[in-house]
């Protein structure tokens, strides 16, 4: 059974971001968007990852998208495929973006975290109570509370924020694991992590200022760990956001704390029509060739 970044509902949990199409030969999904201001589309691969059952037929699929103008997306630092692959599959941009933090779950608990974290997490499992929750979507103004925390402090806008539709959808997904952690009866945290093939993938977290003096990330993320090291491989708890030059060395200190290696997500781009892309460039105030957007009439606009 298919399960959270490659089912279908995952997918279409994100349509107001962009249509849903599922490539036909790889079986993955993509977004489609309408440019501003013109009748052309262009196309992202499912946020966070891109992922599909068949990677050997990706270039296959992106070779027969000719209505499209281009397309862009973070192929799943899982998937099936070599750096040189996804050069053939993506002529215009296919870098190394981030390392993300995986956590192999063949090891023990022990061997996983850090000293620190494993110190945090005695003291964070002493301060709150995990719950596992059997209905998730039945707690979504819960969700959406502590979510609400994280989006207003880092200012996170667009597909990265989600909605409440989106959210009350990958609550009742196959492959999801929702858990609330509340401090004197009182929810102050909250996890959703998404299960697909032998991964666990940290979704998104949300806390509220008493969740974070009492270090509940900690609780939160032990729990999804230790419940899922027998039903999966790996863990996946993402990369170092760029957003904050100041804060890395602290999310790289925190996540290498949950991870035992890493694995190189890539950003990968094509442009399917380079007349009309170049004159879109033009008319955004942009100089062709340049590459450190993609796609770059969109510079400045929220992927």
């Amino acid at each position: 059974m298919l399960t959270g970044y490659l089912h279908a509902d995952y997918a279409m949990s994100l349509r107001e971001f962009g249509q849903p199409y599922q490539l036909p030969r790889s079986k993955g999904w993509i977004l489609r968007r309408k440019i501003p201001g013109t009748n052309y589309f262009d196309a992202m691969g499912i946020y966070p990852y891109f992922c599909c059952q068949n990677w050997d037929k990706l270039k296959e699929d992106l070779d027969n998208l000719h209505d499209l103008i281009s397309i862009i997306m973070i192929p799943d630092p899982f998937g099936d495929y070599t750096e040189s692959y996804l050069k053939e599959c993506f002529s215009d941009l296919a870098v190394p973006y981030k390392e993300h933090y995986v956590a192999d779950f063949s090891k023990s608990m022990g061997e996983i975290l850090s000293h620190h974290h494993r110190r945090d997490c005695r003291v964070s499992l002493r301060k709150v109570d995990i719950e596992i929750v059997e209905n998730p979507v039945e707690h979504i103004d819960t969700w959406m509370n502590l979510h609400n925390n994280l989006v207003k402090k880092h200012n996170i806008t667009g597909i990265k924020a989600f909605s409440r539709q989106s959210f009350a959808e990958q609550l009742q997904l196959p492959g999801t694991l929702f858990l609330i952690a509340r401090h004197n009866n009182i929810p102050v945290g909250a996890l959703i992590a998404i299960q697909y093939n032998d991964i666990l993938n940290l979704h998104v977290v949300g806390y509220s200022a008493e969740g974070y003096k009492n270090l509940c990330i900690y609780a939160l993320y032990y729990t999804a760990y230790d419940f899922s090291r027998n039903k999966v491989k790996w863990g996946n708890i993402g990369g170092v956001p760029g957003a904050q030059p100041d804060k890395v060395d602290h999310y790289k200190i925190f996540k290498q704390g949950w991870a035992t290696e890493t694995r190189m997500a890539y950003l990968c781009g094509r442009i399917f029509n380079k007349d009309i892309y170049d004159k879109l460039t033009i008319a955004s105030g942009n100089t062709p060739g340049k590459t450190n957007y993609f796609p770059l009439y969109r510079t400045g606009q929220i992927k």
